[in-house]
């Protein structure tokens, strides 16, 4: 059997450490996507250094590819958020004695016990709405099956109920506006109605039979017609969600994933892995990871540099519809219109002198993102209304990179105009 001393420590960076260490890797992978326009690589190499950070990719690295690796004890049980393994009587160790400081414990053991869930332990929450199998399987309950589809069974429809009962989550019919009615109050922990002085039995969102929906001075009209629509899909508290007929009804819901954050993680005992090992153990010949981390980050570089290529495709095509009406003062932008809610082409003045919009342009500036000189030719050539050739002249070099570097700063203004309408 193999002993500890047979093993070396094998360093796992954090995502700050891998960034220090592999900067000019990274610049690397980022600067061979850009053919021209290579004015551009220092901002993407940042946009993509934040996204490796925001994913925390070391983390999903790790959790999918190294899971049949060994930690030692203190490891072991900074995973688990500091509780000894060794008082664990459901974790064997796969060297060595228990009690043994030398002994080594399998990630994968660990990760059993600590009921893990890979997707719902790095779920994002976006504050957007999903169906009601995805918002079931973020709560821990279904399974994911290999075409990607999700199998719910008709108990787990019980758990939505009992959730919304309780008033802890609830359809996209109360949430997908400004609610004015007064927070649900919570039952006392004896189970009695939440209402002072009375000494009922709790029925639902904190209230008894008598006090239900009757202690609220303040009516949201958009949560009634939420009620009146559930109620018309025949769903409502005095039906059992379990009911087949009722099932097919709320499986067709939406939910907001806002309220998932306090499910994610240990909801019912489960996702208890409090941090990434510092180090696993591995045979000498085994004694490097560069390789298999340095793949998954550049297919997040690739991923990431490909689809800013395709948004600024789309917000060039959008564009370039209104080509006709932009000169050398003025650009269109797609904007939203109050009747019919649907974008379309509007120009807007970008000269200073002549907006009524000053501090929304200033606003588009500011968050371009603008290098030195491209805020310096946007300052000259569109805002003091002078010629190119004169801030040439000015600025000491030639008419076409002066052109080259106004085209790249309105390019830049334009997605951000875009993506403040959209």
């Amino acid at each position: 059997m193999a002993s500890y001393d047979s093993y070396v420590r094998v360093q796992i960076p954090t995502t700050s450490e891998f960034l220090k260490q592999w900067h000019l890797w990274v610049h690397g992978k980022v600067s061979k996507h850009f053919k021209r326009d290579q004015d551009r690589i220092p901002d993407s190499v940042q946009r993509t250094r934040l996204r490796l950070l925001s994913k925390d990719f070391v983390s999903r690295w790790f959790f999918k590819h190294l899971t049949n690796d060994l930690v030692d004890l203190a490891e072991a049980s900074a995973m688990l958020g500091g509780v000894p393994v060794t008082n664990v009587g459901a974790l064997s160790p796969a060297y060595g004695k228990r009690s043994s400081p030398d002994s080594l414990w399998r990630i994968t053991d660990i990760l059993q016990f600590a009921k893990f869930d890979y997707e719902r332990y790095f779920y994002t929450i976006q504050n957007h709405t999903i169906d009601t199998e995805r918002f079931l399987r973020l709560l821990g309950y279904g399974k994911t099956l290999p075409n990607g589809k999700i199998e719910i069974s008709l108990s787990d429809y019980g758990v939505l109920e009992s959730l919304y009962r309780q008033g802890r989550v609830r359809p996209s019919e109360f949430t997908e506006h400004c609610c004015t009615n007064l927070k649900y109050i919570i039952s006392s922990k004896d189970g009695l109605c939440g209402v002072e002085g009375c000494g009922s039995k709790h029925f639902s969102r904190g209230f008894c039979v008598a006090h239900y929906n009757k202690n609220r001075s303040n009516r949201c009209d958009e949560c009634g017609r939420g009620k009146e629509s559930l109620l018309s899909k025949g769903i409502s508290l005095n039906h059992r969600w379990t009911d087949p007929s009722v099932a097919k009804a709320v499986a067709k819901l939406r939910w907001n994933d806002s309220q998932l954050s306090g499910y994610l993680r240990n909801w019912h005992n489960t996702n208890r892995i409090a941090k990434l090992p510092r180090y696993i153990m591995r045979p000498p010949k085994e004694a490097t990871v560069d390789a298999g981390l340095l793949k998954y980050a550049n297919m997040i570089i690739d991923n990431d540099v490909i689809n800013y290529f395709k948004l600024m495709s789309r917000s060039e095509d959008a564009m370039s519809e209104s080509t006709k009406h932009s000169d050398d003062n003025v650009f269109a932008m797609p904007s939203k219109d109050s009747n019919t809610e649907q974008q379309s082409s509007a120009s807007e003045d970008l000269n200073i002198q002549h907006s009524e919009d000053t501090q929304d342009l200033m606003s588009i500036i500011q968050k371009a993102c603008l290098t030195p000189e491209e805020y310096a030719v946007i300052r000259n050539a569109d805002l003091d209304e002078m010629s190119v050739k004169e801030v040439s002249e000015r600025m000491n070099m030639p008419v076409s990179k002066v052109t080259k570097i106004r085209n790249s700063a309105l390019s830049k203004m334009r997605t951000v105009a875009l993506r403040a309408v959209s």
